[in-house]
């Protein structure tokens, strides 16, 4: 991924490219990549472009980028095809 960014003519060689790390979540890990271009706009701009190619190269290398699922199951509740209504309802 820093390649990515080091090779994109938006981005200044005055700091090199890294990784911070935000959070682990589950299945994941959240990272915030720093660099610096010449304004604001254009870093924004060349933020979106990477993250694409980046999307793109993790494609061709086969690597899925899946969303968690989660299912709830409540074991002794009765089916019933009216809606449920929390207590805090007015009706």
């Amino acid at each position: 991924m820093i390649e990515e960014y080091r090779k994109h003519p938006n981005i200044l060689p005055e700091l090199d490219p890294i990784f911070q790390v935000l959070d682990f979540e589950e299945g994941a890990i959240k990272l915030k990549p720093l660099f610096m271009a010449k304004d604001q706009p254009r870093a924004f701009w060349t933020g979106c472009v990477i993250g694409r190619s980046i999307k793109g190269k993790f494609d061709q290398e086969g690597i899925r980028l899946s969303c968690p699922t989660r299912f709830i199951v409540r074991s002794g509740a009765k089916s019933t095809s009216a809606p449920v209504r929390s207590s805090r309802s007015k009706t």
